[in-house]
């Protein structure tokens, strides 16, 4: 298989497809706690929102540190 004609979406890109695609389907489960791919993307802009507003830019290497879990996932 020739892969060089594949198109590699970015793992944003791909949860954001997904968000649209089926907003309420479970997409983390811990413990009790279900988010949907709504409620996960919603999070990541948030967290994407907070980089940016540290500074950081497309290309720059971050490093996150968490516990596992859905609350850290919102930090």
């Amino acid at each position: 298989m020739d892969i060089s004609s594949l198109h590699f979406a970015s793992l944003p890109d791909l949860l954001r497809r997904h968000a649209r695609a089926a907003p309420l389907r479970t997409a983390l489960i811990e413990g009790a706690r279900r988010w949907d791919y709504a409620t996960l993307d919603r999070h990541v802009d948030h967290l994407a929102a907070a980089l940016q507003c540290s500074g950081v830019g497309p290309g720059d290497t971050v490093a996150v540190e968490y516990r596992r879990g859905t609350e850290t996932k919102r930090a």
